[in-house]
């Protein structure tokens, strides 16, 4: 007679189908997961704890200054570039 809360509802959904698709993911080698091996997609992938650690404080700091478009892709581009060296840093100083 007692009602379960809907978020436990969702979750006994998701998490077998998310589970499901993590192993077709593994298991497979198909069209999906030859797209999602691409170059572009590894590289980004080992950039994104750079990435993580560095977006919010630029995307803060830009809309403080601006919230066009333009202050945005300006965001992007600042953020990655700064991403990337901070990798290179990283990767000199370990010597990787």
């Amino acid at each position: 007679s007692h009602k379960v809360p809907t978020i436990y509802q969702w979750t006994t959904i998701w998490v077998p189908v998310a589970c499901g698709l993590v192993l077709i993911f593994s298991l497979c080698e198909g069209s999906i997961t030859k797209a999602l091996t691409n170059k572009v997609f590894i590289w980004i992938g080992n950039l994104s704890f750079e990435l993580y650690i560095i977006h919010r404080l630029i995307l803060y700091n830009v809309s403080m200054l601006s919230t066009s478009i333009i202050a945005y892709v300006f965001a992007i581009i600042l953020t990655m570039t700064i991403a990337i060296m901070s990798r290179e840093i990283k990767n000199i100083l370990i010597k990787k």
